[in-house]
């Protein structure tokens, strides 16, 4: 049967005598003794609450017989908090219900927002229960997901170590900030010329100053500015350490949506202090994920882009 910390919530349905129940969410938190996710209180709640939504939560009122009144979700939840069950084929209530063709019309509406969540949430079924590397292959067409184009992003092989940027550093390429010195661009400094055109793309693209955050990671020290260059801190980290994870936004995207079934839009380093270690230990406690994580990093990196459209 399962429902997990919903179990009380079935029982309360199941010995329920009436043909409808009002809770407010103080009331359901007592019910099953501990508190509901946010994304469950605030927001776009018609997720976490629809019927087609297969949860535990949501099964402990299906399989006892009751249904989430999602007519009433605006007008009544949102107000005033309260979420109103109402008994399977139960006719009573004539104030909850609205014209046959307003129901319609909200149900559809509800079902098409729905539709997103339960794919994604297929996804990461298929991708759990995944038992070698062909089947992980095989989510790219069942889901529709583009491979990454490794023209523009190839597989990085080559390492850095701490020493090597010290000896940078010994050498006055670097500076004490961890910053290029900007005495590289005169003459005589850069010897060969790919040094030359790296150099000049980074000028060209406004990005001198961002690879601290990258020299700082292969340090395995946080940069100075934490709010904006903890992706290339990673970044570093993985260039010193084949271990740690190239993780970008949209990867961290698909992560929080696996944990929490919440999409968010925009992720920033917030995000990335609340979930970044869950999602190492979740990759390395996988040995299969373990041992394909630019493939596990292909495959959440595009489900993080398709979540966020």
């Amino acid at each position: 049967m399962g429902y997990g910390k919903y179990l009380p919530l079935y029982n309360h349905f199941k010995e329920s005598t009436n043909d409808i129940e009002k809770l407010s969410f103080e009331d359901i938190e007592n019910i099953i003794k501990c508190q509901l996710p946010d994304y469950a209180k605030k927001g776009n709640i018609a997720t976490f609450w629809n019927n087609g939504y297969s949860r535990n939560h949501v099964k402990s009122w299906l399989d006892a017989s009751w249904e989430f009144n999602e007519i009433n979700l605006n007008e009544i939840n949102l107000k005033e908090s309260i979420i109103v069950f109402v008994k399977k084929n139960n006719t009573m209530s004539p104030n909850l219900v609205k014209s046959k063709k307003t129901k319609r019309n909200n149900t559809a509406k509800m079902s098409n927002n729905n539709v997103k969540i339960l794919d994604f949430t297929e996804f990461y079924k298929d991708l759990e229960s995944a038992k070698n590397i062909e089947e992980i292959k095989k989510l790219f067409n069942k889901f529709k997901l583009k491979r990454m184009d490794r023209e523009k992003y190839p597989c990085i092989e080559f390492d850095i170590s701490k020493e090597e940027i010290e000896t940078l550093k010994n050498k006055g390429k670097i500076t004490n900030d961890n910053k290029l010195n900007s005495m590289l661009a005169k003459n005589g400094n850069l010897t060969t010329t790919l040094e030359k055109l790296l150099y000049s793309i980074i000028w060209k693209n406004g990005h001198l100053g961002k690879e601290s955050h990258i020299i700082s990671g292969i340090l395995g020290i946080n940069g100075d500015d934490e709010k904006k260059g903890i992706v290339f801190n990673q970044l570093g980290r993985h260039l010193n350490n084949k271990n740690e994870m190239i993780i970008d936004q949209h990867v961290m995207r698909a992560y929080i949506f696996y944990r929490t079934e919440v999409i968010k839009k925009k992720i920033d380093h917030n995000d990335y202090n609340k979930y970044l270690d869950a999602y190492k230990v979740w990759i390395k406690g996988n040995t299969l994920f373990n041992k394909n994580k630019p493939l596990i990093d292909e495959l959440l990196f595009s489900i993080g882009k398709k979540l966020k459209k």
